[in-house]
């Protein structure tokens, strides 16, 4: 699966027009290239979706540049949801949500409190546990990047290993893309795969 490329330009135009307050603090838009199940909507023969127990891998890599126009707040994240249900419907809310965030900019940060700092691929990632409906889990990488090779299991480990999520859920979807808060900007993607092994 390939993202392509993803152009954003947020708050000045669309944000006008769409009557969006600006509020730094607030996700405006979250242009994503979706695997598996979103909101009832799925793609087929994708792997997903998979029970955490099955131990399979989910291999990912990105390569992008991010641009930005002035002070921008925003990230560069994977999103991973997680349901009690084999196959969800759009009525089914996930009960988790992981967020794996490569770059952040403009002091953008996720849902929840620090929780501790794991190591995970060869780097440091500030893990953050909140609520908002359904369990969020936030991975935020220490220094940012524009290239990243995952295996996506890793993380999903992590929070079974700490008796945070339980093996029996199934993983239903796993999306990439950026969350922008407020601000001008592009993101290009070189390349980006996903794959569930």
């Amino acid at each position: 699966m390939h993202l392509g490329h993803i152009h954003l330009r947020q708050h000045d135009r669309l944000g006008d027009l769409l009557g969006w307050s600006g509020q730094s603090n607030q996700v405006k838009s979250y242009a994503s290239s979706v695997l598996g199940w979103h909101w009832g909507w799925k793609n087929s023969n994708t792997g997903l979706p998979v029970q955490l127990s099955a131990n399979r891998s989910v291999n990912t890599g990105w390569n992008y540049k991010v641009t930005q126009n002035g002070a921008v707040t925003m990230n560069v994240a994977y999103d991973l949801w997680l349901h009690a249900i084999l196959n969800p419907s759009y009525s089914d809310n996930p009960t988790d949500e992981v967020m794996i965030w490569l770059y952040r900019s403009g002091g953008a940060g996720p849902v929840g409190t620090r929780q501790a700092t794991v190591s995970i691929a060869g780097t440091s990632w500030d893990l953050y546990r909140g609520n908002i409906g359904w369990n969020v889990f936030s991975f935020v990488r220490t220094s940012n990047t524009s290239s990243s090779t995952l295996n996506l299991r890793d993380f999903l480990g992590n929070l079974v290993s700490r008796g945070w999520m339980s093996n029996s859920k199934y993983l239903t979807s796993v999306e990439a893309g950026t969350e922008v808060f407020i601000g001008t900007g592009q993101l290009d993607t070189n390349s980006y795969y996903a794959n569930v092994a």
